[in-house]
C-alpha cells in the first residue's frame, strides 16, 4: 500500500504517530516525556491560550505561538511542544532541523530542556510523509485549531470508544466530519492517513486526490471536487488495487513513475522560475513595466541561463523589502517581509534592445542601461501582499533565497525549476502552477471606465437610473455577491440587475437566470431540488435492475452546477431572486446564506451515497453536496408592501441593502420620454465580464484597512490617506454610539465596509479626488441602517442621535460624539431640522424619515 515508495520506507514515521495515538489520544501520556501530559485539562488550558486568544499581528505562526502560550503553564507548553511535533510530522516539506527547532524551542518554555537523543526527534521521523504544500505552512495556525478541537472532542469520550474511533475508519470518518473546522483542513488527511495507511493515500490535497482520478480516468474532477473524504479514499482504493493486478510485484505510489505521468504531466523542459528583486529606488520602473508587461536588466546584471527562458514561464517581482539592504545573510533575511510580490507568465524569449524606455534610464550611462528586455502578459499579473521571506510562509527557502541573491546582485535575476513552485497557492486557493501554465481567458480590468460603459448602456436601453445609484450597485456587487434591491413595486429594481447582467454576460442567457419566488415557498426545495424516488433511471448495471431515483432540479441548481464547471470557473453567473420576501426568507433561503458566508462549507442536496443523475439518461452529476462556486452572484428584489414578508436582520445584515426611489423629477422625465418601452442593451466588451469577477475575488481575498486592493498598505496613496483616517474615525464613532443603545454592529460588518471602501477607491476616476464621504454615506445607509427596526422606545433616541453625528460628522470626534447624546431627544421633538449640507447626506435624509415615522407611527424599520 502506502507505506513506502521506490526510495523510501515510511514504517518509522508511520510507527511514531501509531506510537502517538496509542500512548496521547487514547492514553493522557506524553510523546517526550514519563507521565500524563495529554489530558483534558493541559488542552483546555491550550485552547485558552491560541483559540480563544488569537494573535492577528503581522508576525510569523513561530512567534506569535510563543507570545500566545507565554502566560500558559509548563505542562501546557509541553503539551504544546508536542502539539508542534504532530502537525510537522507529515509535511516533507519542512527541513527536519526545522522541525526539531520549533519543537524544542517550545518544550524549553516550560522551563525545562528536551533530552538529548529523543528518537521521535530523529531525521528519519521527522523526515515526514508527503509535501503538504505551502498552503498548510501559510494556514499552520488553523491546523493547529483544528488539532486542538479535535483532541479536545476525542477526550470526552471513554478511552474504549477513543480506541475504537482510532481503528475502526468508518467510525473515525463519521466522527471527525462532526467536529467544526476552518476550512478544509489538511490534518485531517494526514491523521487519517496515519491511523489507516493500509487504506488511505499519502495524499494530503484534496486538490491532487482530485487530479489523480482524472487523470486515470476514474472520474472527471467538475464532479469528484464535489465528494467526500470517504468517496475519495474509495475511488483511491480501488484504482490502486487495479493498478497492483496491472503491475505485479511492483512498488506503486502516485507520485513516483510510472504512475506520476498519467496525472501530474510535466514537459520535458519544466517551468522556470525568474525571481528578481525591485529595489525602492526602482518603483518607477516597475509601475511602468507592470503596466506595459515588460522587465529590463543591465547587460551585467543578465541572469545566469537567460536564454533558457521560454514563453510560460514565470518571473516573480519582489518589491516593498521590509529591512535595509538586501546584502545580509539569509537568516537576516527571514526575518524580513515583502509588500508586494507579483508574478506572471513570460509572453516571449528574452531580447536586447536599446531602446531608451524606463523612467531613470535618461540618467544612466550607456553601459548601465536596460539592455536585456522580457516581455509578460499584463493580464496575467498576480498580486500578493506581506508575504513573510522565512519558513512560515507560501515561499520555499529557495526562492526566497534566489530574491535574496538578486537583492544583493542589484536585481540580478535567479532562474530555479518551477516544478514545485510553492507560491501559486493562496489565502483562496484560487490558483494552482497548473493555472498558470494554461492559456487563460481574456480579461480586462473593470475599472471606471467600465462602469462608465456600462451606465451608458442601461441609459441608452430607455431605462433611467442615477448614476450615484448605479455606481453603489456595481460597487456593492463587487465588494459582496449578495446584494439587495428594496423599495415600491415598479420603481425599476429588477430590471436594473437584468439589464446590467444583460450587459456584463454579453446576453450569455447561460451565465443568469431570474427566478420569482413564490408565496408557497416554505422550505429550500425550490431552491436547491429534492430526490425524486418516483421517477428513476434505467439499470446501471446489465443483469441486475439496481437503478438510481432522479434528481429534480431547479433553475437555481441548474446555474449553481453550470458555474461549478471547471471550464466556468473564470466568468461570473447571476441569479436574480424577483420579490425575495413574497415567502419567509430564512424558510427557503437560510442554508444558502450560511454556505455563502464560509469558503469551505457546502450545501447538502442529498443523502444517497452516491452522484445522483438529473434525467433518467444523463450524467451523474449532482453530488451528495456542493460547495457554493465563488463566481456566483446572488440578486434579490424586495418589494413593500402589505403583501409581503419582512426581512430579519440576520438577512438585511449579510447582504447590501440598496433602497430605490422614484425622484421627484422621475415622472416629469418618464412623461417626456412619451413612455418608451424599454429596449435591448448593448453588450460588454469581450473580457470585461471576467475582469469583474477578477476584481470582486480580489476584493473578497483582503483583510484589513481600506485601499490593500492598489497599495502597500503601508504606505497608501497620498490621495487616500486622510479619506482612510476619517473612514475608520466614522467606524468607531459609530459603533460607540450603537453600541450604548445595544445595538452595535458586528466586525464582519466593519470588514465589508472596508473592503467597499477599497473596491469605491479602486474604482474612482483616475484623475479625480476620491469621494470618501460619498462611499461612508453609501455604507452607512446601506450597511449600518438596515439594521434598525423596533419602538421608539427602543430606537427612536439612537435614530435621532445617528441623525446628529450624520448631520455634524465633519466636526471633530469629541464634538460629534456630545452631540449625538445631549441632543438626541431635541431632534425626536423637532418637526423639521434638517440641515442643507450634512456631513453624510443620504444617511441623514434617511434617517430623518425614519424619525418622522417613529415619531408618527411609534415605529419603525429601514425598510418601510
Amino acid at each position: 500500500m502506502a507505506r513506502l515508495t521506490k526510495s523510501r520506507n515510511f514504517e518509522r514515521v508511520i510507527n511514531a504517530a501509531q506510537q502517538w495515538i496509542q500512548n496521547c489520544l487514547i492514553g493522557d501520556n506524553s510523546v517526550f516525556s514519563s507521565g500524563p501530559l495529554w489530558t483534558p485539562e493541559n488542552i483546555a488550558e491550550v485552547h485558552n491560550a491560541f483559540v480563544d486568544h488569537p494573535d492577528e499581528g503581522g508576525d510569523d505562526f513561530s512567534t506569535k505561538l510563543k507570545g500566545q502560550m507565554e502566560p500558559a503553564s509548563p505542562s501546557a507548553k509541553r503539551l504544546m511542544a508536542e502539539m508542534v511535533w504532530l502537525l510537522l510530522l507529515f509535511p516533507s516539506n519542512i527541513k527536519a532541523s526545522t522541525k526539531r527547532k520549533q519543537v524544542g524551542e517550545m518544550w524549553s518554555m516550560s522551563g525545562e530542556k528536551l533530552g538529548e537523543g529523543q528518537l521521535l526527534l530523529g531525521d528519519d521521523v521527522l523526515a515526514g510523509i508527503g509535501s503538504g504544500g505551502p498552503g498548510f505552512n501559510n494556514h499552520r495556525w488553523r491546523e493547529m485549531v483544528f488539532l486542538i478541537s479535535l483532541v479536545g472532542d476525542l477526550k470526552k469520550r471513554p478511552a474504549d470508544e477513543r480506541q475504537k474511533l482510532m481503528s475502526d475508519y468508518e467510525a473515525f470518518i463519521d466522527w471527525i466530519s462532526q467536529v467544526p473546522q476552518d476550512g478544509h483542513r489538511q490534518l485531517r488527511h494526514m491523521l487519517r492517513y496515519f491511523c489507516f495507511p493500509d487504506r488511505v493515500e499519502r495524499i494530503s490535497s484534496n486538490r491532487e486526490r482530485w487530479a489523480v482520478l482524472d487523470g486515470f480516468g476514474v472520474a472527471a474532477e467538475n464532479e469528484t471536487k464535489n465528494w467526500s473524504d470517504r468517496q475519495l479514499d474509495d475511488a483511491l482504493l480501488t484504482l490502486r488495487r487495479k493498478l497492483e493486478a496491472e503491475h505485479p510485484g511492483e512498488i506503486l505510489d502516485f507520485y513516483d513513475s510510472p504512475l506520476r505521468e498519467r496525472w501530474k504531466s510535466e514537459d520535458d523542459a519544466p517551468v522556470r522560475l525568474l525571481a528578481v528583486f525591485v529595489a525602492k529606488a526602482s518603483q518607477a520602473n516597475l509601475s511602468h513595466g507592470l503596466k506595459n508587461g515588460i522587465w529590463g536588466f543591465k547587460s551585467h546584471a543578465k541572469p545566469e541561463d537567460f536564454e533558457k527562458l521560454k514563453p510560460g514561464d514565470i518571473i516573480i517581482l519582489g518589491a516593498g523589502y521590509s529591512g535595509g539592504s538586501p546584502r545580509t545573510p539569509f537568516e537576516e533575511w527571514k526575518g524580513q517581509k515583502l509588500s508586494q510580490l507579483r508574478y506572471a507568465r513570460i509572453a516571449g524569449p528574452p531580447f536586447q534592445s536599446v531602446e531608451i524606455e524606463w523612467p531613470d534610464e535618461p540618467n544612466l550611462g550607456e553601459s548601465d542601461r536596460y539592455q536585456w528586455r522580457i516581455k509578460f502578459d499584463p493580464e496575467s499579473v498576480k498580486t500578493l501582499a506581506n508575504v513573510m521571506l522565512n519558513d512560515d510562509t507560501i515561499l520555499s527557502p529557495e526562492l526566497s533565497n534566489s530574491l535574496r541573491k538578486s537583492g544583493s546582485a542589484s536585481g540580478k535575476g535567479y532562474i530555479l525549476p518551477g516544478s514545485k513552485f510553492p507560491i501559486l497557492e493562496t489565502e483562496d486557493n484560487s490558483l494552482s502552477h497548473e493555472a498558470m501554465d494554461e492559456t487563460p481567458h481574456r480579461i480586462v480590468a473593470f475599472d471606471d471606465a467600465a462602469v462608465h460603459a456600462g451606465y451608458t448602456a442601461v441609459e441608452s436601453a430607455h431605462f433611467h437610473t442615477e448614476k450615484e445609484l448605479f455606481d453603489r450597485f456595481v460597487t456593492s456587487l463587487v465588494t459582496k455577491p449578495f446584494l439587495i434591491l428594496t423599495g415600491n413595486s415598479g420603481t425599476g429594481k429588477t430590471k436594473l440587475a437584468e439589464l446590467f447582467v444583460q450587459w456584463l454576460c454579453q446576453g450569455v442567457t447561460s451565465q443568469f437566470v431570474i427566478v420569482p419566488v413564490g408565496a408557497d415557498w416554505t422550505d429550500n426545495r425550490n431552491v436547491l431540488g429534492f430526490v425524486n424516488h418516483l421517477r428513476t433511471t434505467s439499470p446501471i448495471e446489465a443483469g441486475t435492475d439496481m437503478t438510481l431515483p432522479i434528481y429534480q432540479t431547479t433553475r437555481i441548481l441548474d446555474l449553481l452546477l453550470d458555474a461549478g464547471r471547471r471550464e466556468n470557473e473564470g466568468k461570473p453567473f447571476f441569479l436574480i431572486l424577483d420579490e425575495m420576501n413574497l415567502s419567509h426568507v430564512e424558510r427557503y433561503f437560510a442554508d444558502f446564506l450560511s454556505t455563502m458566508e464560509s469558503k469551505e462549507s457546502r450545501l447538502l442536496l442529498h443523502r444517497e451515497g452516491r452522484s445522483l443523475p438529473r434525467k433518467p439518461d444523463g450524467p451523474c452529476d449532482v453530488p451528495e453536496a456542493l460547495m457554493l462556486p465563488r463566481n456566483v452572484f446572488v440578486i434579490g428584489t424586495v418589494n413593500v408592501d402589505e403583501t409581503t414578508y419582512m426581512f430579519s436582520p440576520k438577512v438585511l445584515d449579510r447582504a447590501n441593502v440598496i433602497e430605490f426611489r422614484v425622484g421627484t423629477d422621475a415622472p416629469a422625465e418618464f412623461l417626456k420620454s412619451g413612455g418608451r418601452s424599454i429596449g435591448e442593451v448593448a453588450h460588454a466588451s469581450t473580457g470585461l465580464a471576467e475582469g469583474f469577477l477578477e476584481l470582486s475575488l480580489r476584493a473578497r481575498s483582503v483583510r484589513g484597512a481600506p485601499l490593500l486592493l492598489v497599495a502597500d498598505p503601508d504606505a497608501p496613496p497620498a490621495d487616500a490617506e486622510e479619506g482612510i483616517e476619517k473612514c475608520h474615525a466614522a467606524i468607531t464613532d459609530l459603533f460607540m454610539l450603537m453600541q450604548k443603545r445595544h445595538q452595535e454592529f458586528a466586525f464582519r460588518t466593519m470588514a465589508e465596509v472596508l473592503r467597499f471602501l477599497a473596491v469605491d477607491y479602486e474604482l474612482k476616476p483616475a484623475a479625480e479626488v476620491w469621494n470618501w464621504k460619498g462611499a461612508m454615506d453609501a455604507q452607512i445607509l446601506q450597511k449600518i441602517l438596515p439594521k434598525l427596526h423596533g419602538s421608539k422606545r427602543k430606537i427612536g433616541a439612537l435614530i435621532a442621535a445617528l441623525a446628529t453625528y450624520c448631520e455634524h460628522a465633519n466636526r471633530t470626534d469629541a464634538e460629534v460624539l456630545l452631540m449625538a447624546e445631549t441632543k438626541a431627544e431635541a431632534y425626536l421633538a423637532a418637526q423639521d431640522k434638517r440641515e442643507k449640507s450634512p456631513m453624510f447626506k443620504e444617511s441623514y435624509v434617511k434617517l430623518c424619515e425614519m424619525m418622522e415615522a417613529v415619531r408618527r407611527d411609534q415605529f419603525v424599520s429601514f425598510i418601510q
